[in-house]
């Protein structure tokens, strides 16, 4: 697995997240990229590889959930 940058509207969310795990069945439990303000409307999320574990084979994203929560 990579090492990924969180982007939203082109803008970086959080610091990059090493996704590496020796079996990639494991669960990796939650992940918080950060906290950011949006305007109402259609926003782009985006993972951007910027690298990858020195251990990994390849540069691979599993996602199985987002959650999103309302902060005010």
């Amino acid at each position: 697995y990579g090492i990924f940058q969180t982007l939203v509207d082109g803008r970086k969310v959080g610091n990059p997240v090493d996704l590496y795990s020796e079996v990639f069945w494991v669960y990796g439990g939650e992940c918080r990229l950060g906290t950011i303000d949006l305007s109402a409307g259609r926003h782009v999320l985006r993972f951007q590889t910027v690298g990858k574990n020195p251990a990994s084979k390849g540069y691979y994203l599993g996602l199985d959930a987002l959650r999103f929560s309302l902060v005010k």
